[in-house]
């Protein structure tokens, strides 16, 4: 996968993982609609492995706090 569609797919995840989940905030820095049905997937199968190790409230901040760092990382490598 090219960087770009790394990116993309970043932005797409971070905009879905609050999808659902009350409460839930992240900084969205695209808007990677068609990307968002595509990968929604990826985030709930992420959400609920985190949701199998540790509290619902953790791991919220958890999924939020990777999704941030992944789209800090990939801004910064543009």
């Amino acid at each position: 996968m090219r960087r770009k569609e790394i990116s993309q797919m970043i932005k797409a995840t971070s905009q879905s993982v609050c999808s659902g989940i009350t409460g839930c905030q992240v900084e969205i820095l695209g808007s990677g609609a068609e990307l968002l049905r595509e990968y929604r997937g990826v985030t709930a199968a992420m959400y609920r492995s985190l949701r199998g190790h540790m509290p619902e409230e953790l791991a919220k901040e958890v999924l939020v706090s990777i999704t941030k760092e992944a789209i800090k990382q990939a801004e910064e490598k543009r």
